[in-house]
């Protein structure tokens, strides 16, 4: 009897061990995943369906935050903080990484629009508490603008930095308008109108500098009297914010009148972990 009891004893001690063994093991491995996010320019127009996408590279599989219902999700924007709703996730392998899209409800903002040029994803659990560091964030009330009409639109890409950045936007109008006064994508990306080119286009990807010699992409112009002697239009894009801009609404000052483009995507391509490697930032873990 004694000789059991001796065994079921060490068998115990034996378990308990594994136990506090495993513990550490997974709180060292926790420890060790890392989030990243690379800074991008996003802007949405408003809708009771349309969704955000923010996209987080973590370097390892199954993260704990893909786990809906055992996390909250909030959009941090200055002193507001925004619990963001009807959350969808999905992973994809990308390189040495993975890649987790979380989907999002666009918030419903009653002004005819609203910009912050930093934003912050929030997730929380039981076990920590992420900080990611999005970029900047514009939302648009279409019911103040009108909404314009064309024919075709595209961007075009230059390596600026050893990065592609969006250097120019192709547009064709559908319908004739006398001069236009601004066009921007979000609120931190402007047309240099002055440098506009009527009757061109250009492909997806260019050296911007062979077609604008003078081209600085930190350099705005908010406005400028263009006479639209075309419906075609190249027209360079500069940006006050060094984020990736993949897509977004487009706002043009015409005749005296705002119109927009509904949130339309120049890239569609998930930006690379290794080409976009230098402009990734670490998130930041706070332990319970």
């Amino acid at each position: 009897m004694k000789k059991n009891i001796i065994i079921f004893i060490i068998a115990l001690i034996g378990l308990v061990g594994c136990f506090i063994l495993l513990c550490l093991y997974s709180k060292g491995k926790n420890y060790k995943e890392e989030f990243y996010t690379i800074k991008e320019s996003r802007s949405y127009v408003i809708d009771d369906e349309r969704e955000m996408v923010f996209n987080i590279y973590s370097t390892t599989k199954e993260s704990y935050i893909t786990f809906v219902e055992k996390n909250t999700y909030s959009l941090i924007l200055d002193d507001l903080e925004l619990e963001l709703n009807n959350i969808k996730i999905k992973e994809y392998s990308l390189n040495d990484m993975t890649l987790i899209k979380i989907y999002a409800r666009v918030p419903n903002i009653t002004e005819s629009e609203i910009s912050y040029p930093n934003s912050t994803l929030l997730i929380e659990n039981q076990n920590y508490s992420l900080s990611l560091d999005l970029g900047d964030i514009s939302f648009l009330n279409s019911k103040y603008y009108s909404l314009i009409s064309f024919q075709d639109l595209y961007g075009s890409y230059s390596y600026i930095n050893s990065t592609l950045q969006l250097v120019g936007l192709n547009i064709t109008l559908t319908n004739k308008y006398e001069y236009i006064q601004q066009i921007r994508i979000g609120s931190y990306s402007y047309g240099t109108l002055s440098k506009a080119q009527k009757d061109t286009k250009y492909e997806n990807e260019v050296d911007i500098k062979t077609i604008v010699p003078s081209y600085n992409v930190n350099k705005i112009e908010e406005s400028y009297l263009l006479s639209m002697m075309s419906k075609t239009y190249f027209i360079p894009i500069s940006h006050k914010l060094n984020n990736m801009l993949k897509g977004g609404y487009i706002i043009l000052k015409i005749d005296n009148e705002y119109f927009y483009i509904d949130t339309f995507d120049f890239m569609v391509n998930d930006l690379d972990s290794i080409m976009y490697k230098d402009k990734m930032i670490k998130g930041d873990i706070s332990y319970a």
